[in-house]
């Protein structure tokens, strides 16, 4: 099922479902001081954690408190929501040439130019054998758009992760089979 029930996570992100199954991706943290959620008399609260940061299909990252990769992929397989401490941290930038689809069409690399967002384009990534790609960079777990038409391919900009900070030369695949 992959959706987690957690408090409120701030002001901006009330809701208390979070849903993980077709997450973009993931970074475990060991002891790394993370921003938390507004906690009233001040806005962020710098304590070391270590625990999962994951990017949602919709470009949204959340901290996991004391939670591994394969406790995650636990998660995905559940038949039930599952309960979790979780913060919101924050909004991802997406890739300004391909509006955070990942993906890109004859068309636009004729045209070059920016595409603007929408978010029904950016649910459509999945993972497929457990294939995905580090980013080398930042140390991120990454996956890459679901290609649905002939005619569509992976932008080149963003290496088909739909994210801002991604860059093909930065990726490599990377298994996770053994989680």
């Amino acid at each position: 099922m992959g959706i987690i029930i957690s408090e409120a996570h701030s002001v901006l992100k009330p809701s208390n479902k979070i849903k993980v199954n077709n997450f973009r991706g993931m970074r475990y943290i060991d002891n790394i001081p993370i921003p938390h959620a507004f906690n009233g008399s001040h806005a962020y609260n710098l304590t070391p954690k270590t625990g999962l940061l994951v990017i949602t299909n919709l470009s949204t990252e959340y901290f996991f408190s004391e939670m591994t990769i394969y406790d995650l992929f636990k998660i995905i397989r559940a038949t039930r929501n599952t309960k979790w401490k979780g913060s919101y941290i924050r909004e991802v930038i997406t890739c300004r040439y391909c509006g955070g689809s990942g993906k890109s069409d004859w068309i636009s690399n004729i045209t070059k130019l920016p595409v603007t967002y929408d978010p029904s384009n950016r649910l459509s990534y999945r993972r497929a054998s457990n294939v995905y790609y580090k980013c080398n960079d930042t140390g991120y777990y990454l996956t890459r758009a679901y290609l649905r038409k002939p005619v569509e391919t992976i932008c080149k900009k963003c290496a088909g992760t739909g994210l801002h900070f991604v860059n093909q030369e930065n990726l490599t695949k990377a298994d996770l089979h053994n989680v």
